[in-house]
């Protein structure tokens, strides 16, 4: 305890003067051998003053004869057996075990520039004589023995002048050093210099030594750099001479009774923490250890003493209890045990404490925080757990592991904590401890308190890779926090830690759901009428070369509703048209009728339109005269393009109320069924009004309207800009994917707003006039898909007034529940943060159990607030399991499927889907549906359907399949199949056969191995020239090496990227003038490079006539093409 003796007061009890818990077992035994009698543990660490403690010694206690330790110097270098730490370290560090590797401290202390290291190198030359274990070897065997010389130990030299680079290596180097135990020496120290100050370095390993005997190092080495002739003996003891004396003594009374004491406890002892998020133990082959630090200085240092010393426990019995109080609200179970270390060493000799070795023994201390409890009565469980334990520490935490290893339980505790307390300044005599690392085998979480010139230093040795990014960093931080917060409260110690922990994340959380906003009056479509109204001069819509102005909009929307007639609230109008002015003009017309829209692209599969036709008990439908005939006969279909402009709208506005449905969206269903989500006018306009105010969208912009009626996107497009009085820009549909066509309309429009998903600006980015359009900018908002990392700083170098917005959420959510203004990126995160709430709506992340996850634990993202759709069209069963009520605060809640996770100050992370679904080019994709459509084909015995992702990260549909015994079947064959029930964007791109799909530990299919292609032969092409380089363009882009002249290109896995990559270089390589809208028109090499050499006038690679003989593809087989490239 390092107190004078004048200090000393007799009334006081120990734990109130300092006495550390885990010192406590080493004052008994000190006790022990010079007076022959000592209290036990408990009575210790109890509230007993000094004074009974003595009064209740035998009175012929000071005059008993201490039992002595036989010393054998004749066989000082003689083998002798490892110690039960040791043997653990030795045996971890081989690869047969998790987290096996390397034992081993690593410190750096800072001195003086002018530090001599010869000075230091003779030192610790002197030290390495004088102390056996700095010479101790381990043999295969698991013995030791100490060599009796060994060489002159050089200290190698570093002068650093590189900007801290050659620091930085070192560094690394030796706090990742693994020793070989069979050679000489087990420690490496260096010396470094960089002109402003000198650094010793020293890693050991901690085979050889431990945290006393590095303090008795430190001390002994500082005084020989000091008074190089200091007189310095060794001690009359050895290592060697202890750890036989530990091995007889495992045959006494005290050892059999700790044996008895932890064959019953042991039993009961729960498992290690395991905490939330954290990968399998073997996720981490070779453990790479992160180190966190941070102190609390003197004053809360001697505040939490003091509280401490109030509830007559000791300073490590608060750090304990506190990190087990941190660790439970991370851990999947908040019952566990800690590996605690302790200084054992138990023998009776007076030169014990001057002998250097490794006498750790741990100690396993069980933890029940299932209730919740004030945190002054946490504490004195915890101390009176730890006292018992304590008293029975001669059976070592590793045996009592060892023994639940043979009875087939759980035994490795990773969980370690060190306190370091008590044992001299470590920081100081050598220089200031400036740097710190510690390794130890099978554990993924070493945790150490010091002192520090009357400071408390905490740290954390982690082994990072199975942790969640920044989880480690919360933890820490919340540990070092709550002492601090013990410090300055003492309120604190009569309430629950737990709460208080809570309290921390829950105080961000309720600031970002803090979004309640008077709810926007009236209807989705009353906005745009208030604007045809009140100017209907201006332009509304600019398509196909013409402009449509607001007036001739509203006349076309109010033909639409008097053709409809009055609707019913609730009643679906389906729309069954091509983009344009006239389908924007169907959308707003049902409405104005009272009824609710339901989009049916006429471009899909005819089952598939038949079906949400039946789903959606549909009776009338909106399309074109050239479309009407596609529709089914007992259906009534309207050619709006038939319909004369009508009158002002009159009495026909306003029929519907705002709890009433404005549209229905039909998304993929994972039984395979589309699932059809029912939106109010009131949740679509809350969204809108909010998007509208926030960022000022109002008369002076434009925006391209680029997302298909059946994309939840074009809501906003329609309602949002037209109701602020803005202007849309529709792109021709054969060139909506053509980059130089879209930056033409930016320029040409003087387009301002951008709302997409983020393929399309990745497209738009790679036009030639991509800069000169994104100067008209001032808005993009990008949803639906990732946003790559490397996106939003390239759209702010080319206009750095442009404002960058990331939105999510759900088409169950009305459009957009979530955004996030995109600024500079934390490079800490991997993506674009999913956000904050938007106005009105709410975001929870929650556990199977619907409790809120802790900050950095992944989680399901819930959707509550105004913006909830009513359900799923006609379909109980799935809005019962997709729409609940949260069982303790009743609040009603959209499950979305997606993952998600509280980062720092309550922003969320979006990580992706929790269940078979995916994002193909902003659509929301159930992989089951697709492959549920697949097992329908007679020939296919198995099929799985996975998003496989290409060099640059972008995502398209792979089907893997095995065929029923005799049967063969192509991926031509079974795309055109798919595509008679299926929309273009959910038929896959390639197609791949196996003999049997490959299967897991589980015997399910692997899919995770299915999202990795096969490696195949590549095939030789036969074209030459300029064919030849065309398809080796083709290759590459696909990077599939098997790709022929003759095979189409969108059915080998292209995509509009792919498009956009190739134009560039066929540009660039072949000198041939190509368009994407080119690559379109002409989907195999062959026919592109005949097509576009043909129009330069050069001769083609083969006579036309050859191009000509092949059957062309039709005009529906383009147009279906073009959709699915919209779709990915």
């Amino acid at each position: 305890m390092a107190l004078p003796f004048a200090k000393l007061d007799a009334g006081a009890s120990l734990p109130s003067l300092g006495l550390d818990s885990l010192l406590a077992l080493d004052l008994r035994r000190r006790l022990l051998r010079a007076l022959g009698a000592a209290p036990d543990v408990p009575a210790l660490l109890s509230r007993t003053p000094l004074a009974a403690l003595a009064a209740g010694l035998p009175q012929d206690a000071a005059s008993a004869a201490p039992a002595t330790i036989a010393v054998d110097p004749a066989a000082r270098f003689e083998p002798f057996p490892l110690t039960d730490i040791q043997m653990a370290y030795w045996l971890g560090r081989g690869g047969g075990y998790a987290l096996g590797g390397a034992c081993q401290v690593y410190w750096e202390f800072v001195g003086a520039p002018d530090r001599d290291p010869a000075r230091l190198e003779a030192a610790f030359n002197r030290l390495v004589a004088l102390h056996d274990m700095l010479r101790a070897v381990v043999a295969p065997d698991a013995t030791q023995r100490v060599l009796p010389s060994v060489p002159h130990y050089a200290i190698e030299r570093h002068d650093f002048h590189d900007h801290g680079e050659g620091l930085a290596a070192l560094r690394a180097a030796m706090s990742r050093e693994q020793f070989d135990p069979e050679r000489w020496p087990l420690f490496h120290v260096a010396f470094s210099r960089d002109g402003a100050v000198s650094r010793l370095h020293l890693s050991v390993d901690l085979l050889i030594i431990d945290v006393p005997s590095l303090a008795l190092l430190i001390g002994q080495w500082a005084r020989l750099e000091r008074e190089p002739e200091a007189p310095l003996a060794p001690p009359a003891i050895a290592f060697r001479d202890y750890v036989l004396h530990r091995r007889r003594a495992e045959a006494d009374a005290a050892f059999e009774d700790a044996r008895a004491y932890w064959a019953k406890e042991g039993a009961s002892l729960p498992p290690a923490p395991r905490l939330r998020g954290m990968k399998p133990l073997d996720a981490a082959p070779a453990p790479q250890w992160r180190r966190l630090h941070g102190r609390l200085d003197p004053a809360p240092r001697r505040a939490l003493e003091a509280g401490a010393a109030a509830q007559g426990v000791t300073l490590v019995a608060v750090l304990v209890t506190t990190l087990a109080e941190v660790l439970a609200h991370w851990a999947e179970e908040r019952r566990f045990t800690l590996n605690l270390t302790v200084n054992d060493r138990d023998a009776p000799h007076p030169d014990i404490a001057r002998v250097i070795g490794d006498f750790t023994s741990t100690l396993l201390l069980d933890l029940d925080l299932e209730t919740e409890a004030p945190f002054a009565a946490r504490l004195e469980t915890a101390a009176a757990r730890l006292a018992a334990h304590l008293a029975h520490a001669r059976f070592s935490g590793v045996k009592v592991a060892q023994q639940r290893g043979l009875r087939g339980e759980e035994a490795l505790m990773p969980v370690v904590f060190t306190s370091m307390l008590g044992y001299g300044p470590l920081s100081g005599p050598l220089g200031r401890l400036d740097f710190g690392a510690t390794r130890t085998p099978q554990v993924w979480l070493d945790v150490q308190a010091m002192d520090d010139e009357g400071a408390l230093v905490l740290s954390f040795d982690a082994v990072e890779a199975l942790f969640p990014s920044g989880l480690l960093d919360a933890i820490f931080a919340t540990w070092r926090e709550a002492l601090a917060a013990l410090a300055g409260d003492a309120s604190l110690w009569r309430r629950p830690l737990g709460d208080w922990i809570g309290a921390r994340e829950r105080k961000w959380r309720d600031m970002r759901n803090a979004t309640a906003h008077p709810l926007p009056e009236g209807l989705l479509h009353e906005p745009f009428l208030a604007r045809a109204l009140a100017h209907p001069e201006r332009i509304a819509v600019i398509a196909a070369g013409q402009e449509v102005s607001y007036g001739r909009l509203l006349a076309q929307a109010t033909a639409v509703a008097e053709a409809l007639g009055p609707c019913a609230p609730n009643r679906l109008v389906a729309i069954g048209m091509s983009k344009g002015w006239r389908q924007i003009a169907a959308a707003i017309g049902v409405l104005m009728s009272g009824g609710a829209y339901l989009p049916v692209d006429p471009a899909l599969p005819e089952d598939r339109r038949r079906r949400l036709l039946a789903a959606g008990e549909v009776d009338t439908i909106l399309t074109t005269a050239a479309l009407a005939a596609r529709w089914p006969r007992d259906i009534r279909a309207i050619a709006v393009d038939g319909l004369a402009p009508a009158p002002r709208p009159g009495s026909i506005v306003g029929r519907a109320r705002p709890d009433h449905l404005a549209y229905v969206i039909f998304t993929s269903g994972s039984t395979g069924e589309p699932k059809g989500v029912m939106i109010e006018h009131r949740a679509a306009l809350n969204t809108i009004c909010d998007v509208n105010e926030r960022f000022g969208v109002g008369p002076h912009d434009r925006m391209l309207a680029l997302s298909e009626l059946g994309f939840d996107l074009s809501v906003y497009d329609i309602f949002g800009v037209l109701g602020a009085g803005g202007a849309l820009v529709l792109p021709e549909g054969r060139s909506a994917r053509d980059p130089d066509h879209l930056a033409r309309l930016v320029l040409d429009h003087g387009v301002t707003l951008w709302n997409a998903v983020p393929s399309f600006m990745q497209l738009f980015v790679a036009s030639a006039e991509a800069q000169a359009a994104l100067r008209r900018l001032r808005l993009v908002l990008m949803s639906g898909d990732w946003i790559p990392l490397d996106l939003p700083p390239r759209l702010v170098a080319a206009n750095p007034g442009l404002e960058v917005v990331s939105l999510g959420g759900a088409t169950e959510a009305s459009i957009w529940s979530i955004l996030h203004p995109i600024g500079p990126l934390d490079p800490s995160w991997s993506s674009v943060p999913y956000g904050s709430p938007m106005r009105n709506q709410r975001f929870h992340v929650l556990g199977v159990d619907l409790e809120d996850c802790p900050d950095h634990v992944a989680g399901e993202l819930y959707i509550a607030g105004e913006g909830l759709a009513r359900g799923y069209w006609r379909d109980d069963a799935r809005t019962a399991e997709r729409f609940l009520l949260h069982p303790r605060s009743g609040e009603r809640l959209y499950r979305t499927g997606d993952l998600g996770r509280y980062r720092d100050e309550g922003l969320i992370e979006f990580l992706g889907r929790a269940d078979g679904q995916v994002k193909i080019g902003g659509y929301r994709v159930e992989l089951g549906e697709i492959e549920a459509a697949l097992s329908r084909h007679a020939a296919i015995e198995q099929a799985v359907v996975v998003a496989r992702a290409d060099s640059t990260g972008r995502k398209s549909l792979v089907a893997i399949y095995a065929t029923r015994r005799g049967e063969v079947v192509e991926g031509e064959t079974l795309r055109a199949f798919l595509s008679q029930s299926l929309p273009a964007y959910m038929v896959p791109a390639v197609y791949e056969r196996r003999d049997a799909l490959p299967r897991n530990g589980n015997d399910k299919i692997d899919r995770k191995a299915l999202a990795s292609p096969e490696a195949e032969p590549a095939r030789a092409a036969a074209a030459p020239g300029v064919a030849e380089r065309m398809l080796a363009v083709w290759r590459e882009v696909l990077g599939n090496p098997r790709l022929a002249e003759d095979d189409k290109l969108f059915e080998h896995g292209a995509h509009s990227f792919h498009a956009v990559d190739a134009n560039l270089r066929i540009n660039r390589e072949l000198g041939l003038p190509c368009t994407v809208t080119d690559i379109f028109e002409f989907p195999t090499a062959r026919s592109l490079t005949a097509a576009l050499l043909a129009r330069s006038g050069a001769p083609a690679p083969e006579p036309m006539a050859a191009l000509a003989s092949r059957p062309a593809d039709s005009r529906g087989d383009r147009r279906r093409r073009f959709r699915a490239m919209a779709a990915q």
